[in-house]
């Protein structure tokens, strides 16, 4: 926290708030407590920490740069998370046989901050599978 550059509000809104709350439709959850500006677990490990605001959206993440052994602690958190969720979903698999994973997050129509508009929703759909965007990089190996 003391490296971030993005503010506690900005930084908030860009995390996805309150999407814990869809996963009670889930018999297993997995629900991190990381920032997204620390390790962003949806990408490949190798993208997977933040280093230049074009990483990030445009948003500034960063006071100082983080020294290398701060980068290797936030890409240890990915290594950690995927290895737990390769077991938890090979325990699964031996139980079930077939299952799907839903990766949840939620939509902000206000997509360029709390003062602007709401978003065009035909550029901005109300739900998205992911299916089209997904990188099959980040599951290798898991299923």
């Amino acid at each position: 926290m003391p490296l971030l550059a993005i503010d506690e509000q900005q930084r908030f809104r860009e995390e996805d708030p309150y999407s814990e709350y869809w996963t009670n439709v889930c018999g297993t959850q997995s629900i991190t407590l990381r920032s997204r500006f620390e390790v962003d677990l949806n990408r490949p490990r190798e993208e997977a920490v933040y280093r230049t605001p074009e990483d990030a959206w445009g948003i500034p993440i960063w006071k100082q740069t983080p020294d290398d052994s701060t980068l290797q602690a936030s890409l240890a958190e990915h290594d950690r998370f995927y290895s737990t969720l390769k077991k938890e979903l090979a325990e699964i698999e031996a139980r079930l046989g077939r299952f799907v994973v839903l990766d949840f997050h939620s939509y902000n129509h206000q997509r360029n901050g709390p003062e602007t508009l709401v978003a065009d929703p035909a550029f901005n759909p109300e739900i998205n599978v992911g299916t089209g965007t997904s990188s099959r990089r980040l599951y290798q190996g898991i299923a």
